[in-house]
């Protein structure tokens, strides 16, 4: 792609495979033991990028340069954009293990739905009834910072609440713009995080979460100062 690539490699073994590709920052932090183990990881990852913008990646994605440069292209026209991404079509490999075969494409990962409001409050709203999450867009890399260092500071150690405040928060500090280009190819398969138990019952476990937790009652307080809105 001839994009400068930061692997923060979190396995239990160092790796050797990425020595002799220069378009390879590799980074051993040693295994990813439990959440706050991975989100230290993460931080430390991004202060060492040294671009002004961000792109996070899975090993089930594939990025279409094109789609990543008109994103990037996009997000800097303008000051008040904090996220940018095109359309990410799911697909399937029709075989036994998911592996070899034909390709099957499926739906949309996300609606393409911009978040567009001239306030953080606005555009909170916004983002609670499209619920397209911030993972796979080109952000501004002091925000998703901000973001990941602020889970650390509030201790929101469950996955649901963290990702949550992250896109919350990338949403309040700018508008997120969806368009319909296409952007990134997605994997779906048997061994996706999404299919592990954390994200099973989604809304009775968040809903459980923010009504009998500690850390519950923190997430709505910071969401409510994301949208400065003082009566709770």
């Amino acid at each position: 792609l001839n994009i400068n690539v930061l692997i923060a490699d979190g396995s239990k073994h160092k790796s050797d495979l990425f020595n002799q590709n220069k378009l390879f920052d590799y980074h051993y932090f040693g295994p990813d033991k439990d959440f706050p183990t991975y989100r230290n990881k993460v931080i430390n990852a991004l202060k060492k990028i040294k671009t002004k913008y961000v792109l996070f990646a899975s090993n089930d994605d594939f990025y279409i340069k094109s789609g990543i440069q008109r994103a990037l292209k996009n997000l800097k026209k303008k000051n008040n954009y904090s996220a940018s991404r095109g359309s990410i079509k799911s697909f399937r490999v029709n075989s036994m293990r998911g592996l070899y075969g034909k390709l099957i494409l499926n739906d949309n990962l996300y609606d393409s739905n911009s978040i567009l409001g001239n306030t953080a409050s606005k555009r909170i709203l916004e983002f609670i009834r499209k619920s397209n999450g911030t993972w796979h867009d080109v952000v501004k890399k002091n925000l998703i910072l901000s973001a990941w260092s602020n889970s650390k500071k509030f201790k929101f150690d469950n996955i649901l609440i963290h990702d949550l405040y992250t896109f919350f928060y990338v949403s309040a500090k700018g508008k997120c713009l969806r368009s319909k280009f296409i952007y990134m190819l997605h994997q779906t398969h048997s061994d996706s995080l999404i299919h592990e138990s954390e994200y099973e019952n989604i809304e009775f476990k968040l809903a459980s979460i923010i009504s009998n937790t500690k850390m519950g009652r923190k997430f709505i307080n910071e969401i409510g100062n994301l949208a400065n809105i003082s009566n709770k």
